[in-house]
């Protein structure tokens, strides 16, 4: 494992067998994009984005997913090719959430904790939970069945 050092004070991580050719490159910490890094690929201003270029994934149309979803851990390892809706399923928790789980919010006109998930692009009701813990471990249950090896998982509070 290579650091490859970026802007802002970010580091990129990479395969001890890749650091060479990448080295070749100025890469950057590109927040506007998700945190990718980047960088540029001629005086126009094409844009490379490293996790793409060590999977060959040159065509717009294919998926490269962070299984860990950081976008700085480029090693192969870290790096799967997949559908968009498989990419979905691995994204963690959004600046909307209030609960703190995945798939897990507060519903007033019941007062309890329902969970849900989303199935082949279909929201689902998974059920009505005294506690957000029991609606997340629900979720989580939910999510490994669906979305397999894909699935962001709710790590529970005790």
């Amino acid at each position: 494992m290579r650091e490859i050092i970026l802007t802002k004070g970010y580091k990129a991580i990479v395969d001890d067998i890749d650091f060479e050719w990448l080295s070749k490159f100025n890469w950057f910490a590109n927040l506007d994009v998700g945190g990718y890094v980047s960088a540029r690929a001629n005086h126009k201003g094409t844009l490379l984005k490293m996790h793409r270029m060590i999977m060959a994934a040159y065509d717009s149309n294919v998926i490269v997913d962070h299984i860990d979803r950081n976008s700085l851990n480029n090693q192969r390892n870290n790096l799967r090719i997949c559908t968009k809706r498989e990419n979905h399923c691995n994204i963690g928790l959004t600046v909307r959430n209030t609960s703190g789980y995945k798939g897990v919010n507060f519903y007033k006109i019941t007062n309890r904790w329902v969970a849900k998930i989303s199935i082949n692009g279909l929201r689902k009701s998974i059920g009505y939970f005294d506690t957000k813990e029991e609606a997340a471990l629900a979720y989580n249950e939910m999510a490994k069945l669906h979305h397999g090896e894909f699935a962001y998982l709710n790590k529970i509070n005790t």
